[in-house]
């Protein structure tokens, strides 16, 4: 059974060894079924990995989010959602959701780019949404969990030789867990 992050330095442990398995696993799909059960995929093995208890709407259990992982007797440990569109329009209203959740890891997987483009190109595409997510991230909710880690996957096609091209992005916030405790409450409550 695989323990809960007590830290802002676990979670980010946990939070790269997650955008690692995406990386290896990642492959070209030129359609929604394929892109879902692909990730949907991804995400159930690493939560299989972790020990963890997994509900996603590729496997017609979706609770709240595209992919939830917890840990039995714990907490969450990871909320997902994955956008096909590469709009950075439909990408934000996905994302936002996941900013309500308590839970140390939040993953947006979302396509930037088609095979053709350039590194360049694709590149800006990536910079252009996580600037656009960076914002929603500052304008729809006041507080976040410390050390908590969001992650930004990018993917775009693998070039002709095959090898993977995704562009992935981690923000944690600021401050340790900590041993957190209710304080008493004095009465009467002013």
């Amino acid at each position: 059974m695989t323990e809960f992050p007590k830290s802002s330095v676990e979670i980010r442990a946990l939070a790269q060894e997650l955008v690692a398995h995406l990386n290896c696993g990642i492959e070209d799909t030129q359609y929604r079924e394929k892109w879902s059960a692909q990730n949907f995929d991804l995400l159930h093995r690493f939560a299989d990995s972790k020990s963890c208890a997994s509900y996603s709407l590729y496997r017609q259990y979706e609770y709240l989010w595209d992919f939830t992982a917890f840990i039995r007797g714990s907490e969450m440990l990871l909320v997902a959602e994955s956008e096909w569109e590469p709009t950075t329009h439909e990408i934000a209203k996905d994302f936002a959701k996941l900013l309500y959740a308590k839970s140390p890891l939040k993953l947006m997987m979302c396509r930037i780019d088609r095979p053709q483009d350039t590194v360049e190109k694709a590149t800006r595409t990536a910079e252009k949404v996580r600037l656009s997510l960076e914002k929603v991230v500052r304008d729809v909710c006041a507080y976040y969990s410390p050390g908590e880690a969001i992650i930004l996957y990018c993917v775009w096609w693998a070039g002709g030789d095959g090898k993977n091209r995704d562009i992935a992005y981690i923000l944690q916030m600021e401050g340790e867990l900590g041993d957190k405790h209710f304080e008493r409450v004095s009465w009467p409550v002013n």
